[in-house]
Formats: C-alpha cells, sequence, structure tokens
C-alpha cells in the first residue's frame, strides 16, 4: 500500500544523523537526501557542460528514492560503519538490503513504481551506470564530510579520526573528475558555497509562526515534495522525462527561502501587492546571494527558473499538488486541535482539483494514517 512509504517518510521525519555524536547540529536523514541531491544536480550539470558527459539523473533519483527506504526501515546506519562492514561482508549488508526489497516489492504499489523498484535493484552492479553510481556516492561523503566538519569545529577530537578517514576516501583517484569541481581542502571555490548557501534550509524550518511537535525543515519539505512528485507523475501516467522534470521542480521550488527565509502566507497578503515587491526583492536577493557563484554555468538559466518560476507551466501544476499534500501530511501528523482545521481546509482545497493521483493518495492515505507502521515491517 502506498500509504507505508509516505508514512515512512514522515513516521521517521525524526530519524537524525549523528545521533551517537555531540553536535551543534540535528540534521535528519530527510535534509541529508535533499542535500545530496541537489550536490549530485550540481555535479551532474558540470560533467555535462565541462566533460560532455551524460548523467542519467532519473537513474540517480530512483536510486535515492529506493535505498532511502535501507534507512527508513533498518533505521540509520552511518556510512562509516556501512563502509567498514562491506569491507568486511559486502555480501551479509547485501542480505540486509535484500530483505527491505523484498519488504518494499510486496506492498500494494501501482505497476510503474514496482517495475522502478526492481530496476534500480537490478541494475546495482550495471557497469553501464558506473558514473552514476560513482557520483552518487561521491555526493553522499562530500556532503556526511560537511556534516562532521561544522560539529568538529566545536567537537574536534570527537570528529577528527571519521573526518580524516572519509577524506582519504574523497581524496580517492577515482574521485578525481569531481573533485575538479568540488573538494574538501579548505579551499573554497564558489559551488562550494552555492551549495553551503543551499544548506541554509536544513535550518529553516516551516509553519515559524506555529507551535509544532514535529517541526519539518524547508531541506526536509523538499525531499517529502521529491517523493511525492514522483508518486503523482507515475499515478497520473506522466512519462518519464515528465516525471524528472517533476521531480527537479520539487527540490528547487523552495530554495529563495535558503536566502529570505520562510515568510508566512498570511503576511505575504497582508497588504496589496506586498507579494509583488516581496518576489522582487526574493529575485534581487538570490541574484546576489546565490546565483552569483553560478553565473559562469549555462545550467544557471534552468535553475533560476526553477526556483523562481517553479509552479508556472503545466507539470509545475502536478508539482503544486505535492506541495499542498505535504502541508497536508505536516498538519495530519501534529495531532493537535490548532492543526486540525487546517488540516480539513487542506484537504477539502485538494478534493477541487481534479487529479486521479489527488484521490488515489487521499484513498490510500488517510484510512491508514492510525496504523502502526512498525508492526508492519517483517523482514
Amino acid at each position: 500500500m502506498i500509504w507505508y512509504q509516505i508514512g515512512l517518510i514522515f513516521r521517521w521525519i525524526s530519524i537524525y544523523r549523528w545521533n551517537n555524536f555531540p553536535r551543534i547540529e540535528t540534521i535528519s536523514t530527510n535534509d541529508n537526501l535533499a542535500f545530496v541531491l541537489h550536490t549530485v544536480m550540481v555535479l551532474a550539470s558540470i560533467l555535462e557542460e565541462k566533460e560532455w558527459k551524460k548523467v542519467d539523473l532519473g537513474y540517480i533519483f530512483k536510486k535515492t528514492l529506493f535505498e532511502s527506504f535501507d534507512t527508513y526501515i533498518l533505521s540509520d546506519i552511518n556510512s562509516d560503519v556501512q563502509y567498514r562492514i562491506k569491507k568486511k561482508n559486502a555480501a551479509m549488508f547485501t542480505l540486509l538490503q535484500e530483505k527491505v526489497n523484498k519488504f518494499m516489492s510486496n506492498l500494494e504499489l501501482p505497476e510503474k513504481i514496482k517495475e522502478d523498484i526492481k530496476f534500480i535493484k537490478d541494475n546495482k552492479s550495471n557497469p553501464k551506470y558506473e558514473l552514476e553510481h560513482s557520483l552518487f556516492q561521491f555526493a553522499k561523503l562530500w556532503v556526511a564530510y560537511y556534516e562532521a566538519y561544522f560539529n568538529g569545529k566545536i567537537y574536534n577530537d570527537v570528529y577528527e579520526p571519521i573526518l580524516c578517514n572519509m577524506k582519504e576516501r574523497i581524496n580517492k583517484k577515482e574521485n578525481a573528475i569531481f573533485l575538479k569541481y568540488l573538494n574538501v581542502d579548505k579551499q573554497e571555490n564558489e559551488l562550494e558555497k552555492y551549495l553551503l548557501n543551499i544548506r541554509r534550509l536544513q535550518f529553516n524550518f516551516r509553519w515559524n509562526r506555529m507551535k509544532r511537535k514535529f517541526p519539518v525543515s524547508v531541506m526536509s519539505h523538499l525531499y517529502i515534495c521529491f517523493f511525492l512528485s514522483y508518486l503523482i507523475g507515475n499515478i497520473e501516467w506522466k512519462s518519464e522525462e515528465e516525471v524528472l522534470k517533476l521531480m527537479k521542480i520539487s527540490l528547487f521550488h523552495d530554495i529563495p527561502e535558503a536566502i529570505t527565509g520562510d515568510i508566512v502566507t498570511p503576511t505575504k497578503k497582508a497588504v496589496k501587492w506586498f507579494d509583488v515587491i516581496l518576489a522582487e526583492v526574493e529575485k534581487d536577493m538570490l541574484e546576489e546571494y546565490l546565483l552569483v557563484y553560478i553565473n559562469k554555468y549555462k545550467f544557471k538559466n534552468e535553475y533560476t527558473q526553477l526556483m523562481l518560476e517553479p509552479f508556472d507551466w503545466e507539470l509545475g501544476k502536478l508539482a503544486k499538488v505535492a506541495d499542498i499534500f505535504s502541508a497536508l501530511f505536516e498538519a495530519r501528523i501534529e495531532n493537535s486541535p490548532e492543526y486540525s482545521k487546517t488540516y480539513q481546509n487542506i484537504k477539502r482545497f485538494l478534493h477541487t482539483i481534479p487529479y486521479t493521483s489527488i484521490n488515489y493518495i487521499l484513498k490510500f492515505w488517510v484510512d491508514y494514517f492510525d496504523d502502526n507502521i512498525e508492526e508492519m515491517i517483517h523482514l
């Protein structure tokens, strides 16, 4: 049932990384995945523009989605532990992942999604996707390094050994093509500044005017919308290219908030034309503080459109549905009188939009919200 996948993402939104380390940052698994995807996007864009290499982003996007359920189901096994387990007994770790794959393949999901799950599983070792696998692993490691790096500013003795280990792995010769553009040698470059500004979304929380039991960062929200866009695109029988575009829109649609912060809708609508002035200010600040770092790349135009005009075309309307569903689920998990009205209002609004995917997700989500997922997972 599709509820299990949605439920896992929301029920375990509080899986935090580095939970056995002292830390100054609290970063959720969803935060991490969204930032990994942005790192992948930047490197893929550069490889295509500067190295004339084509990266299959659709493959990496699906790989990220389905492999994330290893974490949601097994809990978070940090990268260093995973790396050491695989060195000692790679087959054992593969068996553990097979358990998750079997659980996922037994769910009642739309056929296209089950086909995608099987495709990613069957191509894990396919040399055709060697570049995609390497890029994905490099991005994960680069992102993890910076998580440790910032925490290590305060807890240096604790993080120094793992930082040295990760730096050694990052600087391996097989990563040379990526290291031309991103490194960890404290030689700041423009791409690093671009990505680390986007990283600020991990600390920008939604609905900041209201008290929340389960705070959701804007970065985490991007990953939730990314996942929902994949579901919605496939339920609506969109092509591979259209689903990929949907997922890109979802990854970028709230990036301006990294610069301006989350200004709530009632404030935007409080004074006539205020939202128009705000949009102009947002555009100026985005250029000055973020887009300036990718000025020399052609892909800047695509990124700018995805950030500033995410819902302006037909596919954007479906991405907006994912955005609205994310808000609906966020209101539901709060499970309080204050959010009950918000939940009901959003749900009523969704019923006015004529998409098959809306009826499908409402049917296979709402009735199962209070199920105990932990009791349903048998590996």
